[in-house]
């Protein structure tokens, strides 16, 4: 078996390969009787399963957080993937398999359905306890309009001297595009059924929109926390997205750490939200 990746969190190994997600855990015996687990089949290339079981704990691993912080946070990052994330990943996987084959309407859209809950719990209910692990509170972004006026207006006075993300055109964007569609497909049709998103929910049984929704959702998950993170680097050590010219071919990354000027950079102490992250 053919290991692409190892990472630790949660007092488990988890273990990419070509044929799935495994995972070890420690029993108290020797490594080689750890008790073994195939978590999930999805094969551990692709950006996705790359950055989520590799480059984020890399990341996490650069910051000024550590002991039980460290641990913590990164045992919140992976129960945001594998009960969130990663469910969702398992299901748009079958969607893609089942796209050109004739199948009950029932097993096609439960799928689409399983993917959408999966999706919304991983992104809406636990990235935020992942973000308040790093002291910070983004419960707003899951508002009604004037809430979330108001509380990104607060967010960003308090930290646009912290953050390199231009989180005042950021996460509006994202509010206002696919994390809308995503909320109302789960919030008014699945939970509510809502008569009127109920006449117009077909456009969301396509393999094109759980395609692109999906790939929003964890790309914005990654790019919120990984500057969320940032705040807790070094001073002398910054981030940015990596270009397709400083790529490893055998080893693409999606951000790249550099030296930076100390005197440029301003860093906040970590407290965390503890309330917001059980």
């Amino acid at each position: 078996m053919a290991i692409n990746g190892i990472v630790g969190a949660g007092g488990k190994l988890y273990l990419r390969t070509e044929s799935g997600l495994h995972t070890l855990k420690n029993n108290g015996k020797e490594p080689r009787d750890w008790d073994k687990a195939q978590f999930s089949s999805t094969p551990g290339e692709g950006p996705f399963m790359e950055f989520f079981f590799g480059e984020i704990y890399d990341l996490v691993n650069t910051s000024t957080i550590d002991g039980q912080d460290r641990e913590e946070l990164r045992a919140a990052i992976m129960v945001m993937v594998t009960e969130g994330l990663l469910p969702a990943y398992e299901d748009l996987r079958a969607i893609r398999a089942y796209k050109d084959q004739q199948i009950p309407v029932l097993n096609r859209k439960k799928h689409y359905d399983d993917f959408v809950r999966a999706l919304w719990h991983g992104y809406k209910d636990l990235m935020p306890k992942v973000a308040a692990l790093l002291g910070y509170d983004i419960g707003f972004l899951f508002q009604r309009n004037g809430k979330l006026k108001t509380g990104l207006e607060a967010f960003v006075a308090e930290n646009r001297d912290h953050l390199l993300l231009d989180v005042a055109e950021f996460l509006p964007r994202q509010r206002d595009g696919w994390q809308e569609e995503l909320k109302t497909f789960r919030n008014e049709y699945l939970e509510h059924r809502d008569e009127d998103v109920a006449s117009q929910v077909e456009k969301f049984y396509e393999p094109a929109w759980a395609e692109t929704v999906f790939l929003h959702a964890w790309r914005t998950a990654a790019e919120l926390i990984v500057f969320l993170l940032e705040t807790r680097f070094p001073p002398q050590i910054s981030i940015m997205h990596r270009t397709i010219e400083r790529q490893f071919p055998s080893h693409p990354l999606l951000y790249e750490v550099y030296l930076c000027d100390p005197t440029q950079v301003q860093r906040r102490s970590l407290t965390k939200i503890v309330a917001s992250a059980r």
